[in-house]
């Protein structure tokens, strides 16, 4: 039997206590970290919108089965200085950005050939929140 002496016990209290003191601190932030200001925000969604998907038409070459029609499951927003964000798309056509005010390129992604978003151009303005309907068309 191994026998614990005071000397175990107090290396166990003295751990136990440092642990405690690296807990997180009011609001749980680890120690060390600046607490969260009340005064801020977090980044609100400018640009809530919809991509309607109805104009694609299936790929059918005569007398084989139809592939499907090819859906975007992203938009690619690229501002004039050539940053893009990439926003995902819901299966019905949702989505949602953050995105800094300015002019910007919308295309989709995947690109596929002859696949192009309607309007292409968005405008996000300096304060609000933009909704814009966007379609997904095929050139063939």
């Amino acid at each position: 039997m191994v026998h614990r002496g005071p000397s175990a016990a107090l290396l166990v209290l003295v751990v136990a206590a440092a642990l405690s003191a690296c807990g997180s601190g009011e609001g749980g932030a680890p120690s060390g970290s600046p607490a969260p200001d009340p005064g801020t925000t977090a980044k609100v969604d400018n640009v809530v919108g919809t991509l309607d998907r109805a104009g694609v038409r299936a790929s059918c070459v005569p007398g084989e089965p139809c592939d499907p029609a090819p859906l975007a499951a992203l938009l690619v927003f690229t501002s004039a200085d050539g940053k893009q964000v990439r926003v995902p798309v819901s299966g019905p056509g949702a989505f949602r950005a953050t995105l800094s005010p300015g002019d910007y390129v919308v295309t989709p992604a995947p690109q596929l050939p002859g696949l192009t978003v309607t309007p292409g151009r968005l405008t996000v303005p300096e304060t609000g929140v933009v909704h814009p309907a966007l379609a997904l068309v095929s050139g063939r």
